[in-house]
């Protein structure tokens, strides 16, 4: 089972490799996120984000479910999708 920060870390990883170049936030280079974009590492993002937006596997949905917001947020998880 993910944790909440577990699963926020890894949606936000996933939000990362999304981004163009230039749109990274101040201080990250593309070549400090180049690990990310190898194929396992896509691959395990996705397990992962996947896991996050499982009702069955992930804290952090339940911490969405009776905000009203879920829909939102998983909106949001799946955009991150590598």
């Amino acid at each position: 089972m993910l944790d909440s920060d577990e699963a926020e870390a890894v949606i936000a990883l996933g939000a990362l490799t999304k981004l163009p170049a230039d749109g990274l936030p101040d201080g990250v280079a593309p070549t400090d996120l180049a690990s990310l974009y190898t194929p396992q590492s896509k691959a395990w993002l996705r397990r992962r984000i996947n896991q996050a937006m499982c009702s069955d596997s992930s804290s952090v949905y339940a911490l969405w479910e009776p905000t009203g917001e879920l829909d939102q947020w998983l909106h949001t998880a799946q955009a991150a999708l590598p």
